[in-house]
C-alpha cells in the first residue's frame, strides 16, 4: 500500500493542494504584526513543524486534517506525545514491558480512533476528496488497512 501511495502521479495529484498550503502559511506569516523595529519572528521548531505535519497531512493522509485547525491540532498532539514516550530501552529488550510502552499504545489508540472517525464521516458525507485516505477507500481498503501498513502487499496494489 504504501509504495503505490508514493508513487508520483499519486503525489502530483497533491501538488495544486500543497502549494495553496504553503501560500497560505507565508502568508499568514507576512500578515502577522512586527515585534520590534519591524522584524517578524518565527519560530521554525512551532511554525514550520506545523506547516510540514500539514503538508504530510495533505500529502499522505486526510484533507479534513490538513483543513481542520482543531483536528490537525489533535493529530499533532498525539504524534508529539507518541514521540515523548519513546524509549531506548524498548530496542535491548524489546519484550519488557515499560511504561513508556502503555502510554505509546494508548496514543496509538487514540490516533487509531481519531482516523477511523475521519473515515466514517468520509464515508457518510460521500464528498470526493482527492486525498490518500479516499484513494484507498476507493480500492476497497477497510479502515484497518488505512490506519495501519500492510505486511503483506505481494503486489503494488492496495487491499486487493
Amino acid at each position: 500500500m504504501l509504495i503505490t501511495v508514493m508513487k508520483k502521479d499519486h503525489l502530483a495529484s497533491k501538488l495544486e493542494y500543497i502549494t495553496k498550503d504553503v501560500e497560505h502559511a507565508i502568508r499568514a506569516f507576512a500578515e502577522q504584526k512586527p515585534q520590534s523595529e519591524g522584524w517578524r519572528v518565527m519560530n521554525p521548531f512551532v511554525d514550520l513543524y506545523r506547516l510540514v505535519f500539514r503538508l504530510s497531512n495533505r500529502s499522505l493522509g486526510a484533507f479534513e486534517v490538513a483543513e481542520d485547525e482543531k483536528l490537525l491540532d489533535k493529530v499533532l498532539d498525539i504524534f508529539q506525545r507518541f514521540e515523548q514516550y519513546e524509549n531506548p530501552f524498548r530496542m535491548i529488550i524489546p519484550w519488557f514491558p515499560v511504561p513508556d510502552h502503555f502510554w505509546r499504545l494508548l496514543y496509538t489508540a487514540k490516533l487509531f480512533l481519531l482516523l477511523r472517525s475521519v473515515v466514517k464521516k468520509k464515508k457518510r458525507s460521500r464528498r470526493k476528496q482527492p486525498d490518500t485516505i479516499q484513494y484507498l477507500l476507493d480500492q476497497g481498503c477497510s479502515i484497518q488497512e488505512i490506519v495501519t501498513v500492510s505486511q503483506n502487499s505481494s503486489n503494488n496494489l492496495p487491499c486487493e
